[in-house]
């Protein structure tokens, strides 16, 4: 990629070098079809000088609540063309949630996925706030208060005039240092705040990435993360993009499994739990297995285990080939394929689900970063992954450890601020420009970050010992059998912990069985499952202080969500929601005194 001013001319570079390759492809009646880059820009293009012609100006506020779609790909690179800031929603925010972000952004017309999610901003229109709403999916035949998109903009392509000069003339006047976007931080705490991201925050970050992974005209990446979210839309939107790959779009979270065999992607970014949750079907299938695949499988991981350890020139010797043959191969079908590597990010990805992979010759590369930083600040190398570790800064990134612990980062893709809260943008970048990220680490001797905790989720307990909740959690969730554990011990004089048991694999092993009907009421009940829940904190406690034993422990019947309130849209766990909505759980746990061993 050329040194572009902005995302609009870096697109338009990449459209016109890649004409007729395949930019977009997505799932209709039950098949994928694909759009071409001369087709992606010509409708981007088409939209830039309608909305330019409905006065929106550089600088003005438009806003898309959707899944992923090729639609949400065209709103985006319309705006980048002209200048104005996309205001990206999650699908899955309440419409109040919506209408504070539609709000305090200012954002002048909003683009919906359907009806029911335009439905969320139907009654802004009145404030001058969306007062004009595209629907994508509109209604067929119904009558409607929102406007179809599609019929948008075939009306648009149909207006004469030369929509290309204007638009690029507009395009020329966008400068690395004017916002790009604005997007709102989940809120783990408090209401959400808009993150001012500029040009050049996200140019250079997707430069640092290009530095670290090469993505080339053959590689193709299949879209889960939703694109509201900043790591898919910088990594699998952006640098994908611009460098002539194609992205196709998963369907859902459930179709994964069957759209990985039909789209045979190289590249792929989810969050730890859903390798967690496909380790876990591996596992499962194994099981079910007669004994001599289940002691073929075994060999074949401790094999790749070994050969992961001594470099990639112990893949050639015959017992690692072997191996390949009878194990990895079947499992790397199941990727379709084709898949170069996976990147982890959102979250802690547990050290036990990488090696795993990488055993079986697929790596997942983890990284860490934050909406506030564009996002990546870290990742680890394809020739030099180590798990436990978020890797090493990009180019130009500079990382540092505080006093007190708190990662510090400074370079070119660090925000502007976040927007109307000076406030806020003064405690967050200090005055020598470095992001404090409220987490906690610190570099090995190789210059590698460890994640270590929360700055703010630091729990000091009633005998007055602090504690970092995130580490023991994530050594926890090593376990097989826990999905989500979230420890409890803020002035507490002990911890305990909320656990959602993986339910796959207790449904596996026939645990909470009614006939051929599995009751999660009923498993967590299971005194079986209970004293193996013993059996594993115990085990998995071994290196741990006395104070950070987990001293009693209550299992949920179902998983944390976003619909409860329970997750951001980002998958991350809000702590005072979960302990306002099981408050009388924690107090049972602590009814009885006990005393802690310190």
């Amino acid at each position: 990629m050329n040194r572009p001013d902005s995302l609009g001319a870096a697109l338009t570079e990449s459209c016109e070098l890649h004409k007729d390759n395949i930019a977009l492809m997505y799932k209709v009646d039950g098949s994928y079809r694909s759009i071409t880059y001369a087709e992606f820009s010509e409708s981007a293009f088409t939209l830039a000088a309608e909305l330019m012609e409905l006065g929106i100006q550089k600088g003005n506020c438009l806003s898309v609540l959707s899944a992923n779609r090729p639609e949400w790909a065209i709103v985006d690179f319309a705006c980048q063309l002209i200048g104005a800031v996309l205001v990206p929603i999650y699908p899955s925010l309440s419409a109040a949630q919506a209408q504070y972000i539609l709000k305090d952004s200012g954002a002048m017309m909003l683009f919906a996925e359907n009806e029911q999610q335009a439905q969320k901003a139907a009654d802004l229109r009145g404030e001058n706030i969306s007062s004009r709403i595209f629907v994508f999916d509109a209604g067929k035949g119904n009558n409607t208060s929102f406007e179809s998109f599609s019929a948008f903009l075939a009306e648009a392509k149909r207006h004469d005039g030369d929509n290309r000069t204007k638009v690029m003339e507009q395009l020329k006047s966008i400068k690395r240092d004017d916002l790009a976007t604005l997007i709102y931080t989940s809120g783990t705490t408090g209401l959400p705040k808009g993150v001012m991201l500029t040009q050049e925050n996200l140019l250079s970050n997707i430069k640092g990435a290009a530095a670290i992974f090469e993505v080339t005209t053959e590689d193709r990446i299949l879209s889960l993360l939703p694109l509201s979210h900043v790591f898919e839309r910088t990594v699998g939107h952006f640098l994908i993009l611009i460098n002539g790959a194609t992205v196709a779009y998963a369907e859902s979270p459930l179709t994964v499994a069957a759209n990985l065999l039909e789209v045979h992607p190289t590249l792929m970014l989810a969050v730890p739990r859903f390798y967690e949750k496909m380790k876990a079907r591996i596992l499962d299938s194994v099981k079910k297995g007669s004994p001599l695949k289940r002691t073929i499988f075994k060999w074949a991981i401790n094999t790749g285990k070994k050969t992961a350890k001594k470099g990639a020139a112990a893949k050639h010797n015959f017992r690692h080939r072997m191996a390949d043959k009878l194990v990895f191969t079947k499992l790397k079908e199941r990727t379709g394929g084709k898949l170069k590597f996976f990147i982890s990010g959102g979250a802690a990805l547990p050290t036990t689900v990488g090696e795993f992979f990488q055993a079986a010759g697929i790596t997942i590369l983890e990284g860490y970063g934050l909406t506030e930083s564009s996002p990546i600040l870290t990742v680890n190398k394809l020739d030099d992954v180590c798990f436990g570790t978020v890797g090493y800064p990009l180019p130009d990134v500079e990382i540092k450890i505080a006093d007190d612990g708190e990662i510090l980062a400074r370079g070119p893709n660090i925000m502007q601020g976040y927007f109307n809260l000076p406030g806020d943008t003064k405690s967050t970048l200090n005055e020598d420009g470095f992001l404090n990220t409220g987490d906690i680490g610190r570099l090995d001797e190789a210059g590698r970050l460890l994640i270590t905790g929360r700055k703010k989720e630091i729990m000091i307990t009633s005998n007055g010992r602090n504690i970092a909740p995130t580490p023991i959690e994530n050594t926890m969730k090593s376990s097989p059998y826990i999905a989500e554990i979230m420890l409890i011990g803020d002035a507490k004089p002990y911890l305990t912990a909320l656990i959602v048991p993986e339910f796959d694999l207790l449904k596996a092993e026939g645990i909470g069985m009614k006939g051929d009907q599995f009751i999660p009421e009923e498993a967590v009940e299971d005194p079986q499952l209970l004293r193996l829940m013993e059996y594993e904190i115990s085990k998995l406690s071994a290196g741990l202080s006395g104070y950070e034993h987990i001293i009693k422990f209550t299992l949920l019947p179902r998983e944390f969500s976003i619909e409860e309130g329970e997750l951001t849209p980002t998958m991350k766990v809000r702590r005072t929601e979960v302990i306002m909505k099981y408050a009388d759980v924690i107090n049972s746990m602590y009814s009885d005194s006990v005393e802690n061993t310190i």
